[in-house]
């Protein structure tokens, strides 16, 4: 019989010692295949530390997703979601939700880790098992909205509000779609389109939201990145799971109503980027000047010796961050 490595997981969450022989017997399969099934958790960045006598434990309990209780923390927005799905392990909570042929409404996926997650350009987004949120919404269009360019920015003030309703302050905001703190990342956006510019069209919107990592995951992630748990208490992965799905429906309602304009001020109320002097990479050339703002729709305009230019996309490298 072959040990389904979730009911492992199951198992060890609560972080106290479970011996071989009784996970063994409850699971029906050989102490070997236990051990093989444990040394495998290492491969989705889960410690668990074996004890001779005592048996296997993970390095810290696990808070574990949990649909319902997900629901509970969105509130009355939970009702406007027509399909959820809350994964184990998936390639890509953005990947599932575009395969997904959706006929209407808004839709949600979250997991407990990722197995090919990535960030802008393709690059990988580390994604260790339980540690973080992964969480990927999706909405249908009847045709591509005129202003979309600039949901990437309404995002990122949607997820600093969650955050900021769970207690947590601090955060800024950094163009084109990270979230900061002390000029350090906590998260990031990703938006992904498919369809015809003038045709129907699904919009994903992928959010990571780094909550608890090891420094050994630190250290893959690289760029020195920051969590909820070094910032202050973090709150439960549910609620803020919840949290973010509450504010992604209410916010991409109001969105569709009045565009960009309904998430400026807050916006620059959260921006590090606005005086400060960067080194923005677009295509083959790299333009150094002072940001200025942000223009409708959303492209980053920066002062440089030859005038003001508008990037709607590039690599931003900061010089002197601001730190909100």
């Amino acid at each position: 019989m072959r040990i389904r490595r979730e009911n492992l997981i199951n198992k060890l969450a609560d972080g106290r010692f479970h011996s071989g022989q009784v996970l063994a017997q409850e699971m029906g399969v050989t102490r070997a295949a236990i051990w093989k099934q444990v040394r495998a958790l290492a491969d989705i960045g889960l410690d668990v530390f074996k004890v001779p006598g005592k048996g296997y434990r993970l390095s810290q309990p696990l808070e574990l997703l949990d649909l319902e209780k997900i629901k509970a923390a969105a509130g009355n927005a939970a009702n406007s979601i027509s399909y959820w799905a809350v994964e184990t392990e998936v390639d890509s909570t953005n990947a599932l939700l575009r395969e997904r042929e959706s006929v209407s409404g808004m839709e949600v996926c979250i997991a407990e880790c990722q197995m090919a997650g990535k960030g802008r350009r393709g690059r990988l987004w580390v994604s260790p098992f339980g540690a973080n949120i992964y969480l990927s919404f999706s909405m249908q269009y009847a045709e591509m909205p005129a202003d979309v360019s600039a949901v990437g920015l309404a995002i990122g003030v949607l997820c600093v509000q969650a955050l900021e309703k769970k207690g947590i302050r601090g955060i800024g905001l950094k163009w084109p779609n990270d979230l900061v703190w002390r000029g350090r990342k906590l998260g990031g956006i990703l938006l992904e389109m498919d369809g015809e510019a003038a045709g129907p069209c699904k919009l994903v919107i992928g959010v990571g939201i780094n909550v608890h990592m090891s420094v050994e995951q630190r250290d893959v992630a690289g760029n020195t990145p920051t969590d909820l748990t070094e910032i202050g208490n973090p709150p439960s992965r549910n609620e803020l799971a919840g949290a973010l799905v509450a504010e992604l429906v209410n916010g991409m309602k109001l969105f569709q109503q009045q565009g960009f304009s309904a998430f400026s001020d807050a916006w620059y109320a959260h921006d590090v980027l606005v005086g400060c002097t960067v080194d923005v990479e677009s295509g083959t050339e790299t333009v150094r000047g002072s940001v200025t703002g942000f223009a409708e729709n959303g492209a980053l305009v920066v002062r440089t010796v030859s005038g003001v230019r508008a990037f709607m996309s590039g690599e931003v490298s900061v010089r002197d961050l601001h730190v909100p």
